[in-house]
């Protein structure tokens, strides 16, 4: 697993796909992501509610 795969999944995300040049299939998906790699997906609204409250504010 990669050092940016690693980080995403700590911080909220989850891997959905590993698109790899080894398969047919993959080839719709290197043609819209722009490559091989693991697609991530994360809720907003979830990730906002869990970070904000380390990053707050100061005047």
């Amino acid at each position: 697993m990669s050092r940016l795969v690693r980080f995403n999944t700590r911080i909220g995300f989850k891997a959905v796909h590993e698109v790899s040049d080894s398969r047919v299939g993959d080839y719709g998906h290197m043609l819209v992501w722009g490559g091989i790699g693991t697609r991530m997906d994360a809720i907003v609204e979830e990730l906002l509610i869990k970070w904000c409250t380390r990053f707050k504010f100061r005047n």
